[in-house]
């Protein structure tokens, strides 16, 4: 089983989780610096790492359970053409 098995309905507890999580170790980071703890504590700096991880996890669990979403095309601009880098913005072979 992998994350394609799981329905949207499945996602929502997880994202739920995953999201309380993130904010209580925003609140507890924010504490510490706060209090005083360096950044170069390590300790602090394990809790700013967890909340990063958290944050990420949420951000891809809302990326899996909303996969079926299409994304907006891109329009035709010349940052998207590319034309600076030979075939029509296509790689070469």
């Amino acid at each position: 089983m992998d994350h394609t098995h799981l329905t949207p309905e499945q996602y929502a507890p997880i994202v739920a989780r995953l999201t309380e999580e993130r904010d209580y170790l925003k609140r507890l980071a924010d504490r510490m610096a706060a209090s005083g703890f360096p950044a170069s504590d390590p300790l602090h700096a394990a809790v700013v790492r967890a909340w990063e991880a958290a944050s990420n996890a949420c951000v891809v669990a809302c990326t899996c359970r909303n996969r079926d979403v299409r994304p907006l095309a891109l329009p035709d601009t010349i940052m998207t053409r590319k034309p600076w880098g030979g075939g029509g913005g296509r790689a070469r072979p």
